[in-house]
């Protein structure tokens, strides 16, 4: 129930897995178009994809979907975060520089 003052809940889907066997991506795929379906006024929903090739495999399903364009430094420093044999390095790093790259890129979209 939305009471008349509410505003949206913002929703942000992102795409990062390309299609490939194992049903990742038809998950995620799955999930945005029962997202897509909520009513407006409850969500807006906005989706995005870190591989260029992600896009048309979205298009293709009837999903409209934004390029997160990462540098190079920081898919290196993504991937470090996100591979368990570099954890050690990863809590070295974090103490340096701790960031989140895609909170600041839907912080920029707001």
């Amino acid at each position: 129930m939305i009471l008349p003052n509410d505003s949206p809940l913002n929703i942000a889907l992102i795409f990062d897995q390309e299609v490939e066997s194992g049903g990742g991506f038809q998950q995620g795929l799955n999930a945005a178009l029962l997202a897509s379906k909520i009513d407006k006024k409850l969500a807006y929903l906005s989706i995005f994809h870190t591989k260029k090739k992600i896009k048309n495999n979205l298009k293709e399903n009837g999903i409209d979907s934004q390029l997160i364009n990462l540098s190079l430094i920081e898919k290196i420093y993504l991937y470090i975060k996100t591979t368990e044999k570099f954890r050690i390095l990863y809590k070295i790093i974090r103490i340096i520089y701790d960031f989140n790259f895609f909170e600041d890129f839907l912080l920029k979209k707001r």
